[in-house]
C-alpha cells in the first residue's frame, strides 16, 4: 500500500503487483476501484478479462453458496450480463417477494 503514490494531492491509497501496476485503489471520498483507477461508484470493479462469460464478480457466504456476475459478449450491445447461482434467487421491494427463480428455474412473480 502506498497513500498518495501518484503526487495528486486527492489522497488515495494505492494498491500495486509485483510489478509496480496498479491492481485496486480506494479514493478520499470511499469510491473503491478494483481495476479501475477512477472508481464512479463506492465500488467500481473492471476486468481485463474479454472472454464472454468470464466471472466479474462472486459473492459467497460462509457455507459456500454463491452468486456470479459474468461478462456479456464485449462486442454485443445485445448480449447480458449474466447472473448464475445454484440457488434460488429472489426480488424484493418493500421487504415483499416480487419475483422468485427457483433452483430449477421455475419463476413466481408475487409468491
Amino acid at each position: 500500500m502506498q497513500p498518495d503514490v501518484d503526487n495528486s494531492g486527492d489522497d488515495v491509497i494505492q494498491f500495486l503487483n509485483s510489478t509496480g501496476s496498479e491492481t485496486m485503489r480506494i479514493h478520499s471520498d470511499w469510491n473503491v476501484g478494483i481495476g479501475e483507477s477512477t472508481p464512479a461508484a463506492p465500488l467500481h470493479v473492471k476486468t481485463s478479462d474479454a472472454t464472454t462469460g468470464a466471472i466479474i464478480a462472486r459473492f459467497t457466504t460462509q457455507t459456500d453458496r454463491h452468486l456470479d456476475i459474468l461478462q456479456p459478449n464485449t462486442s454485443n450491445d445485445n448480449d447480458p450480463f449474466t447472473f448464475k447461482t445454484s440457488n434460488a434467487l429472489n426480488f424484493r421491494v418493500d421487504n415483499e417477494d416480487a419475483l422468485t427463480i427457483n433452483s430449477a428455474g421455475r419463476v413466481g412473480v408475487g409468491t
